[in-house]
């Protein structure tokens, strides 16, 4: 049976938004939006900064969330069970 729970992956510049952790779970019983699960980290988190989650563009230009082979948007689904990996977005020329 699968833990009611999602895990967020941090990448180095993210731990400090996450009280220096690489991995934490949140409890998360039923599917959500990326956008309203963004919004909630700053709750549990003091360090984790609100997040321009209207803006799908202004929010991947603060990082990017990876997950199933694929990077999600604000209004991509969550599900318990599921693993997100936080990010930096990357300038190319």
């Amino acid at each position: 049976m699968s833990t009611p729970a999602v895990t967020i992956l941090a990448a180095n510049p993210f731990r400090a938004w996450l009280d220096g952790k690489r991995e934490v779970s949140l409890m998360l019983s039923t599917p959500t939006t990326l956008g309203a699960l963004l919004l909630r980290l700053p709750r549990e988190f003091a360090a984790f900064p609100r997040l321009p989650v209207e803006d799908r563009y202004l929010l991947q230009s603060e990082l990017l969330v990876y997950a199933d082979g694929r990077f999600l948007r604000p209004d991509d689904r969550v599900a318990p069970g599921m693993t997100l990996e936080l990010l930096p977005s990357t300038a190319g020329g």
